[in-house]
């Protein structure tokens, strides 16, 4: 089974939301916009092999799937 550090990530999509909003208060005075992209799950072949925890995983979510690499960007 794929162990994952959901605190780290949690505080990677915390900071990364509140970098995003600090940034763009800073810069739209100059006319300059900022954005972010946070993806939820995406399943990559590595993690596809999981079979169990991908099925738990994909139940989780509410569309019924997670994201695909090419999706993002």
């Amino acid at each position: 089974m794929i162990y994952l550090n959901l605190r780290a990530k949690g505080y990677d999509v915390t900071f990364v939301k509140a970098e995003t909003k600090t940034c763009g208060v800073e810069l739209a005075p100059k006319g300059i916009r900022t954005n972010a992209i946070l993806p939820g799950t995406i399943f990559s072949e590595m993690m596809l092999r999981e079979g169990e925890f991908t099925e738990f995983t994909i139940s989780k979510i509410p569309m019924g799937r997670g994201g695909e690499p090419r999706e993002i960007g």
